[in-house]
């Protein structure tokens, strides 16, 4: 018996699909990117936000005819395992979520395990995958995966992994981290384990860690010559933004824009001949001895092993009207909950760019959706601008976020604090908008998919 469902892309288009009850999901997906001429492979998602499983079949899925699913289709993602020669390999992450290895380490003993897969670490010759349901699978160094089947019952709720050369560390959902491999290249964390909590990133260099704390301090571990102590100057590593690793020291960037740098020396860990001009930083990047760092007026400071980078004199005149590369990202932790409009008056308060686009977490946007929302605040700063993209449910509204200028968003005072529940601020800024000279627009070819939970559903 043949069954018909909808399938749609998060872009809104949308197929019919019609497929027997004893195929395979695996079968419909096949026949989905064909109806919607998508390449690659994707993952279907039901209304209800769960994946399914390719190797089910129809009838197990318990798919009914009328059925409205979602083709998530994603690029394939490579990671290489190329610091040990002896050991070089290739994984690469699917658009189904699932892992193609090749090379010398072998991942058929967990290939079956490798489904649904957010991201692979590697470190040395060992690979640490994240599943969507936030636990862990590795595979390569037989030392390596046997420590992390030890810690399978802590490895619960991993939202982000880092590796050095030789050792993991995994930020869980409560914000603890867990640490495997080999104990001095930083796989070993017990000595600073209590505190580790309200763990908001890792950076590793070669052999070390460095996790910056939601209260601005940092912690690190690891070896020493390596930026694993930072007790020379943990006084000044205060309110730190962000962190770049080089192989054996790290630099950070603090609230008021300056930076502190630790570890070797020759590696980029001192800072001193350069302090003085390291003011207004609004972004650093690392190479393997040596850090650059971008200013807010757009010139550029380096310092740290000359052949690798850190010497950019002779270049110097040129670096000038230097733009921060994207993505930028960055998560900052309120103390105090005032609800979702008090998250979006801090959120553009921290913006450092002067367009700023409000959006729920739950969203996947589609490749040129931001270029038309630029184009038209371009021609007129008071242009606010509303996108209108595909629900997850057909049941359920189409997502409506604003994009316009933060300082105009400021002029209109921001949105209303007092304002403690979720819509109502958009009405009431679109009648500050009409009221004090701006307009409003909706930019239909602007994309933009709404995943909603089946709690939204009910309601």
């Amino acid at each position: 018996m043949a069954i018909g469902v909808e399938v749609r892309l998060l872009s809104g288009k949308r197929a019919s699909v019609e497929v027997e009850a004893e195929a395979s999901v695996d079968s419909l997906r096949r026949h989905a990117h064909s109806a919607l001429l998508v390449p690659g492979r994707g993952r279907l998602v039901s209304s209800s936000g769960e994946v399914l499983d390719g190797t089910q079949t129809i009838k197990r899925a318990k798919l009914m005819s009328g059925a409205v699913l979602t083709l998530h289709v994603a690029q394939t993602q490579l990671i290489a395992c190329k610091n040990n020669p002896v050991s070089s390999s290739f994984a690469a992450i699917l658009g189904d979520g699932s892992v193609v290895c090749w090379g010398r380490v072998d991942n058929s003993p967990v290939q079956h395990l490798l489904k649904n897969v957010q991201q692979i670490q590697v470190a040395g010759h060992a690979f640490a995958a994240i599943l969507g349901d936030g636990s862990v699978v590795t595979w390569g160094s037989t030392l390596r995966a046997i420590r992390a089947i030890v810690l399978q019952q802590q490895l619960r709720d991993v939202q982000q992994i880092q590796a050095s050369y030789a050792a993991f560390a995994a930020i869980l959902g409560d914000g603890t981290a867990v640490t495997w491999g080999e104990a001095d290249n930083g796989g070993d964390s017990s000595a600073i384990q209590d505190q580790l909590r309200a763990v908001q990133q890792i950076q590793a260099s070669q052999a070390a860690f460095a996790a910056v704390l939601r209260n601005g301090s940092v912690v690190t571990w690891g070896r020493a010559d390596h930026g694993g102590d930072s007790n020379a100057v943990r006084d000044q590593l205060r309110d730190v933004q962000q962190i770049q690793a080089s192989v054996g020291a790290f630099a950070a960037i603090l609230a008021d824009g300056t930076v502190v740098a630790w570890g070797d020396a020759a590696q980029g860990g001192d800072s001193s001949a350069v302090q003085d001009q390291l003011h207004d930083v609004q972004q650093i990047q690392a190479s393997r001895a040596a850090f650059a760092a971008v200013l807010r007026n757009g010139s550029v400071v380096t310092w740290g092993n000359a052949g690798v980078g850190g010497d950019s004199s002779a270049v110097q005149d040129r670096l000038r009207d230097v733009y921060r590369t994207f993505p930028t990202k960055g998560i900052v932790r309120r103390e105090t909950h005032d609800g979702i409009v008090g998250a979006r008056n801090r959120g553009v308060k921290e913006a450092r760019y002067p367009i700023i686009v409000i959006l729920d977490s739950h969203v996947e946007v589609t490749p040129g959706w931001l270029e038309p929302l630029v184009a038209r605040i371009h021609e007129d700063r008071k242009r606010v601008i509303v996108f209108i993209g595909a629900a997850a449910d057909p049941e359920l509204d189409l997502l409506e976020k604003d994009v316009d200028k933060k300082d105009y968003f400021f002029e209109l005072g921001g949105y209303d604090p007092e304002i403690r529940y979720y819509g109502a601020e958009h009405v009431e800024m679109s009648f500050r908008i009409w009221m004090c000279g701006g307009s409003m627009e909706v930019a239909p070819c602007s994309n933009v998919g709404h995943i909603y939970r089946p709690l939204a559903v009910e309601l």
